[in-house]
């Protein structure tokens, strides 16, 4: 074994990928049609999926998704948000920008200090909580 070749063994190269979507996101619209079409058994994943202009996968995902509670998709099928947010769109950016004047006025706060802040945020404004955010 050559010394550069064990020097790629040794190396590992930084992950970088960018993604390329060809298309843009499926509308909110025509996916809650083509599940709801599914759902009532009017057409199969596939034939949904070609009057829509939509992919299958997407719609057999949102389709099995829903399909074990029997009821219709709701109005939003996809999340507005992340799963793992604890404030909404709204009141995070409002606590950024309390947080940006807090540092700006105290010359930067360290971890434990955002943390208070953001539970003491999260408390006055009546918003459920993890339950490892009440032990520090």
């Amino acid at each position: 074994m050559s010394a550069l070749s064990t020097l790629m063994l040794i190396i590992k190269m930084p992950r970088n990928h960018i993604r390329k979507r060809s298309q843009p996101p499926p509308s909110e619209k025509f996916l809650h049609l083509a599940v709801e079409d599914v759902l009532r058994g009017k057409t199969s994943i596939r034939k949904a999926a070609e009057k829509f202009n939509l992919k299958p996968s997407t719609v057999g995902f949102y389709s099995k998704r829903y399909s074990s509670c029997g009821l219709l998709p709701p109005a939003e099928i996809k999340r507005p948000q992340h799963s793992t947010h604890i404030f909404p769109v709204h009141m995070e950016s409002e606590l950024a920008d309390y947080l940006k004047t807090c540092t700006l006025i105290n010359h930067g706060m360290s971890p434990d200090e955002t943390g208070i802040i953001a539970l003491s945020f999260a408390t006055a404004n009546a918003v459920a909580t993890p339950p490892e955010w009440k032990k520090t």
